[in-house]
């Protein structure tokens, strides 16, 4: 058959130490792994994708691809590629994470902490692409959740000793006055 029907012909997957991910930042590797494997199915992520008007194409339009030539053929009932305009409309944001998350397959194992993260998908080199989306996508959101961590414990800190240093600073100075006073 060399319209390559069969999922498991676009199968890429790629297994993470869950300490690679910027997540090993937030404490333990049961934790981080836990952080890891949300940040990699959240919808927040999944909207960077679902804004991307090939992925949503490629996500539903999809009738066969043609390993032969390596090019998707699509369903001219869902998506016409000759004024790209969806038939029945734009997919809505659930449907389309509803329909991601049965392409996408994410396993960690508890003695070596290795998150596997598998995209499914008739094309090798679509399954291939969107895993490396969401990794890049996962890892800078990541990124971003610890810099802003990072930064409001900055804040709390910079407070706490601006409002401890007076004291610090009064008590420091009143033993030197009272050291240098004669008894």
């Amino acid at each position: 058959d060399n319209t390559g029907s069969s999922l498991s012909a676009g199968l890429s997957g790629l297994g993470i130490p869950s300490g690679m991910l910027p997540s090993s930042l937030f404490g333990s590797n049961n934790n981080n792994s836990v952080i890891s494997i949300e940040s990699l199915s959240s919808r927040v992520l999944f909207r960077t994708l679902y804004e991307d008007e090939k992925f949503l194409v490629e996500l539903f339009a999809v009738d066969y691809y043609d390993k032969n030539s390596g090019e998707l053929v699509l369903d001219k009932n869902v998506y016409d590629s000759s004024s790209s305009k969806w038939v029945n409309g734009k997919p809505s944001f659930e449907k389309a994470y509803d329909e991601f998350k049965d392409y996408l397959s994410i396993n960690r194992d508890v003695i070596t902490n290795v998150i596997d993260v598998y995209i499914f998908h008739r094309s090798p080199v679509v399954a291939q692409r969107w895993l490396s989306l969401l990794i890049k996508n996962t890892n800078q959101f990541l990124k971003g959740k610890r810099l802003t961590l990072l930064e409001s414990s900055s804040s709390l800190i910079s407070d706490q000793l601006s409002e401890q240093a007076p004291r610090y600073i009064n008590n420091a100075l009143s033993s030197r006055v009272e050291s240098t006073l004669p008894q």
